[in-house]
């Protein structure tokens, strides 16, 4: 692995995989071992450990580069309400699949899928104007108003008329 980068991609150093291989057949003894090392060690985003993508073959491709993922550092969740207009992940899957670098594999298929806001979370962090997010933010604010002036507040039912005035 090429820590010199900050990450854990795999060297191209024969002699430093051999010693690698060494190092992660101690450190790895299950699916939830390689998991821990990946996103605490490594900094990657994954998806819930329970979530149907996360296999062996999966964090192994992770491991070797083969397949794409999430760094912490490119990290840029989604921060408003569920988006309604998505009605499947395997939608979601299929724009994530569009956006990833060319070369690389998503990893899991549409039986075996990661968790609906870590794909959210994914495709914002690698395309935070597309249009999956039209209009979301707008919906965001106007649930926020209507639960403020339930509550009685005044102040933000003239921010709502100001607002709808625009």
């Amino acid at each position: 692995m090429d820590k010199s980068k900050g990450s854990c991609r795999p060297s191209n150093d024969p002699d430093l995989v051999k010693v690698d291989l060494k190092l992660l057949n101690h450190m790895i003894h299950d699916k939830n071992d390689m998991y821990n090392l990946l996103a605490s060690k490594c900094g990657y985003i994954l998806p819930s450990l329970t979530s149907k993508a996360i296999t062996s073959e999966y964090l192994q491709g992770i491991l070797t580069g083969k397949f794409w993922v999430m760094q912490y550092k490119e990290f840029n969740p989604y921060r408003w309400v569920a988006l309604n207009t998505v009605k499947t992940k395997s939608s979601l899957i299929d724009t994530l699949a569009e956006l990833i670098p060319k070369g690389k594999e998503l990893g899991f298929d549409k039986v075996n899928t990661p968790d609906k806001k870590w794909l959210i979370d994914a495709i914002h962090s690698l395309k935070p104007d597309h249009h999956l997010f039209d209009g979301a933010t707008h919906a965001a604010v106007n649930k926020s108003i209507k639960k403020a002036i339930r509550k009685g507040n005044n102040e933000l039912m003239a921010l709502k008329v100001t607002l709808f005035r625009i």
